[in-house]
């Protein structure tokens, strides 16, 4: 009979940020240095908390922790406990508890972030019974020692291997990690460092979560499309475990539905900048761009049947500009889905927000761009492109202040905004000369309310709407050289002024980037088919220029 083993009281791991393979190695170790202190907290209030494991230094870029296997059971127990409930018809299921989750949350138990995060873990990473093994024990009151004493027992064999120049290694579990598989379509094995793994555990207390919504095209309305799990590359673990305590905490406790209101989105890279942008935001309540992250992983996981599907993965770098421009004209629930859809795709590619509008704009009914919302949730489309639109025609252009270009610029050519303000104004008068042909009268001569702006009757706006929408629509199924034909022809056809210093760049564009042109006649359509007056989810526009 063989011996038993004698293992040490004790063992001392350190983990240096550079080392680690991947955002979730990163994210976890962060996560463990955020459950130990959050632990800690809770002891030193009364909780029932068992032996912790010791932080014994930290600095920006490398931890040391000792543990015991005492205290890695102390960290199992807590992270997977669970608890017996039962639903309205008296089924009993499972539940995750997250003790650590509502120590931080307003709301505490109530929390309805508490709720996303169980019903995010339940429905991806822990979907099956198969993969709640942890939970359902700690649900029947069973400790996790045994799993305890396993962990231990392999860090100190990965510790005596390391001093010979060689790696203990073990499966990676794919309720650890985004992804992972028993064996890959090769037959290659998913295996890691033991130390590594086990930091996978813990990578959930430094991921934000968000739920991402669709458009019904049927129905009108958004739906709730599974969770987007926001996984930071970690560049400094001091400035990062401050932080993310204090994001939880003013996480706000009011819903949308079912969910929280704060965690709705309309695309996936709309999380990822949300949660760049609370970061930027201090506590002091100034905005700032020093975020010691190397990007950011974006992960967009539903449930379909049995199967967890990973919908979309993208990796975001924080960037400056980038954050600017979404606190300035996309941080607002209310922005309409679509013109979301096209400007932050715009935006973390480094393009103008109207570039490669065709492809949206074609893709869905044209009612969805000029008229009513379909949904009184959100603004029109047409609201929001004339926003955009306006803000840059307040701006000094370059053409305007007569600088040429440089290659040091904006990476926005200076010389498309100017012609995208161009075209915008054209298109303007073209939709205002046609509506008055089309019922006798111009916006001069409506009547006025107390703060002088026109009051426009429903003819008015009918005709104008249906003179935005039929030029939208011959517009949108052109292409290369009849976009120049139509735009010529028929878009030109009113009378227009046109400076000198801006007819050779629009010429210039219907012949070399007509695809271009059209773009910006399509966003101009629509903003120009919108009147302000309409009750929208926004009243702060006094926008009445033509």
């Amino acid at each position: 009979m063989a011996a038993k083993r004698e293992l040490p009281d004790s063992l001392v791991l350190t983990y240096r940020l550079a080392e680690l393979p991947t955002a979730q190695h990163k994210a976890g170790l962060a996560g463990l240095l955020l459950f130990i202190r959050n632990l800690e907290e809770r002891k030193a209030r009364g909780h029932p908390i068992g032996e912790l494991p010791e932080i014994i230094a930290l600095g920006p870029h490398e931890t040391t922790i000792g543990f015991t296997a005492a205290a890695l059971t102390t960290l199992f127990d807590d992270f997977y406990n669970a608890r017996e409930s039962s639903n309205d018809k008296g089924n009993r299921f499972v539940q995750p508890c997250g003790e650590f989750l509502a120590f931080w949350l307003a709301g505490g138990e109530d929390s309805p972030w508490l709720k996303l995060w169980r019903d995010m873990l339940w429905g991806t990473l822990c979907s099956r019974d198969k993969q709640r093994l942890e939970f359902q024990t700690r649900s029947a009151g069973k400790s996790l020692t045994v799993m305890a004493a396993e962990v231990f027992a392999q860090l100190h064999d990965g510790i005596e291997k390391k001093a010979h120049g060689l790696f203990n290694v073990d499966a990676v579990a794919s309720t650890c990690f985004v992804g992972a598989q028993a064996d890959n379509a090769e037959r290659v094995p998913f295996k890691g460092r033991v130390e590594e793994n086990l930091l996978l555990h813990f990578w959930l207390l430094a991921t934000p979560l968000f739920v991402p919504q669709i458009l019904d095209l049927k129905k009108g309305s958004r739906e709730y499309l599974g969770y987007l799990l926001v996984v930071p590359e970690v560049a400094d673990l001091e400035w990062f475990t401050d932080e993310i305590p204090e994001y939880w905490r003013s996480l706000t406790t009011s819903v949308a539905g079912y969910r929280p209101a704060q965690s709705l989105i309309d695309l996936p890279m709309e999380g990822g900048l949300e949660f760049l942008a609370r970061l930027a935001y201090r506590r002091v309540g100034q905005f700032s761009y020093s975020l010691p992250l190397h990007t950011i992983e974006l992960y967009h996981l539903n449930k379909v049947g049995n199967n967890v599907r990973l919908l979309q993965t993208e990796i975001l770098r924080p960037d400056a500009g980038m954050l600017d421009e979404y606190q300035a004209h996309l941080r607002d629930f209310r922005v309409n889905p679509l013109f979301k859809r096209l400007t932050i795709g715009n935006l973390v590619k480094g393009r103008p927000w109207y570039s490669a509008a065709d492809a949206l704009l074609s893709h869905y009914p044209t009612e969805f761009f000029i008229g009513k919302p379909v949904e009184a949730t959100f603004r029109p489309f047409g609201y929001d492109a004339r926003k955009r639109f306006m803000t840059m025609i307040d701006q000094t252009s370059v053409l305007e202040r007569h600088q040429e270009p440089t290659m040091t610029d904006n990476p926005k050519n200076p010389l498309d905004d100017a012609l995208a303000r161009r075209v915008y104004q054209m298109i303007g008068a073209y939709v205002r000369l046609r509506t008055q042909e089309k019922c006798g009268r111009d916006i001069t001569d409506m009547p006025k309310n107390e703060k002088g702006h026109p009051i426009y009757d429903p003819p008015y706006r009918e005709a104008r709407e249906k003179v935005a929408k039929d030029a939208f629509l011959a517009l949108r199924g052109r292409r290369e050289g009849d976009i120049a034909e139509y735009f010529t022809g028929s878009l030109c056809a009113v009378p227009q002024f046109i400076r000198e210093e801006d007819f050779i760049p629009l010429s210039r564009a219907l012949v070399e980037n007509p695809a271009l042109v059209k773009d910006l006649a399509m966003l101009a359509l629509s903003a120009h088919a919108w009147l302000p007056g309409q009750k929208i989810a926004d009243s702060s526009d006094n926008d009445h220029s033509q």
